[in-house]
């Protein structure tokens, strides 16, 4: 007879052992719903009512705010339209939860929707956590939802076993504190200062212009299109355009790209001492000051005095062409943030979510023109809504900074 090796006597046993101490008994139902535990990691969450998974559809589910609690998931949600992020592992999902839609970083249409369940916003669990970079599994025979990251170092075949007093102890006072009505929840109202986005785009190309104007118009929103020399010259008949499109028009300057005007050996040895400091924070000659704005750079200023006194300045703030600006009649202002040369709508709009999903100041987006981002203006109207701004047009913006 074929003697039985020691290790696989010893697996066996264990095995036998497994399968001895796993908890079968503590499955259980809770208001007509399956008792589920929650294990993140190696940790027992506590099991309460309001975030116990649920079973729908042959899925799993569970609140959305156990992962941005517990891991490195950033979420956002709009509970007036119902739209949830998250973000993590690089990727973002987008839960129409109000349509029953899912989008992926692509923004590709998933069957993965999410639902509204005891108030709360529940997720797919598996799809969910493996999508963000979590781990998943379901152990059937004990009811446990794991998730974890690499901080998880308990086996999963021996989990129910480790976990078996915790779980039951976890039971018997979810029935004994909640019976058989549903524990009542808190909801905590906040309230918060609204605050703003506005669009700006930087010298759309001639053939850029009127897929810009028309994607502005069907959205309802007036921004600021800022024009260089250049782009005047290529073609005014569009500034005029997008003048009667009732787009704010600005003045793009680039102080680095500003010509010097030249000035001899003889000039500068006969420079006053006491030359008036042109800074925006010294007093000043204005006369002295547009006649030297015009000399920098004449044919920019002059092209569009008539119909814009909105200054954009690109790049380092610079006091003294900031001044000069000024002086000359003109509200500059700077963008807080930049997004130009995106390759398509869908890295625009994560390259929007990802800066602003924690930002609670106003703030001036600068765009290109491009194909790009007229495709992805509307998703990116929607994605700044879900992250709380409200849009505001650019005069409005002009107007307050004029004051």
């Amino acid at each position: 007879m074929k003697k039985i090796r020691f290790p696989v006597l010893m697996l066996a046993v264990l095995f036998a052992a497994v399968l001895f101490f796993s908890p079968r008994t503590q499955a259980a139902t809770y208001n007509g719903e399956t008792v589920y535990y929650t294990v993140l990691n190696d940790t027992l969450m506590p099991l309460t009512y309001p975030t116990m998974p649920v079973y729908r559809n042959g899925t799993i589910y569970v609140p959305y705010t156990l992962l941005s609690a517990n891991f490195d998931i950033r979420a956002i949600y709009s509970s007036a339209d119902q739209v949830l992020f998250l973000a993590g592992n690089d990727q973002i999902l987008k839960f129409d939860v109000r349509h029953g839609i899912t989008y992926d970083s692509s923004q590709k249409e998933i069957d993965q929707p999410a639902y509204i369940v005891k108030g709360q916003v529940f997720v797919p669990a598996q799809f969910t956590a493996k999508y963000l970079g979590l781990g998943y599994i379901f152990l059937a025979d004990s009811n446990i939802v794991r998730v974890g990251d690499h901080r998880a170092s308990y086996p999963d075949a021996f989990l129910a076993s480790y976990l078996k007093d915790e779980m039951a102890a976890a039971l018997d006072n979810l029935m004994e504190t909640g019976g058989t009505t549903a524990p009542a929840t808190t909801t905590t109202t906040t309230v918060q200062v609204p605050h703003y986005a506005s669009f700006a785009f930087l010298s759309p190309t001639p053939d850029e212009t009127p897929a810009l104007l028309s994607t502005l118009d069907r959205a309802g929103v007036q921004a600021a299109i800022f024009l260089d020399r250049e782009r005047i010259a290529a073609d005014p008949l569009s500034v005029v355009s997008m003048n009667v499109a009732g787009q704010i028009l600005g003045v793009y300057a680039n102080p680095d790209a500003l010509p010097e005007p030249e000035e001899s050996t003889a000039a500068k040895d006969e420079k006053a001492p006491d030359a008036p400091d042109i800074s925006v924070e010294s007093p000043v000659n204005t006369e002295e000051l547009i006649q030297s704005i015009n000399g920098v750079n004449e044919r920019l200023y002059a092209l569009l005095r008539e119909k814009s006194r909105l200054l954009l300045l690109d790049g380092d703030d610079y006091p003294e062409l900031r001044g000069l600006g000024q002086a000359s009649g003109f509200v500059s202002c700077s963008p807080t943030h930049r997004f130009t040369g995106a390759e398509s709508s869908e890295a625009l709009v994560n390259a929007v979510f990802v800066a602003l999903e924690e930002c609670e100041e106003d703030v001036l987006l600068l765009l290109d023109g491009s194909a790009v981002t007229s495709e992805a203006l509307p998703e990116l109207i929607a994605t700044l809504r879900s992250l709380g701004f409200q849009i505001r047009s650019m005069d409005s913006v002009a107007s307050a900074l004029a004051e």
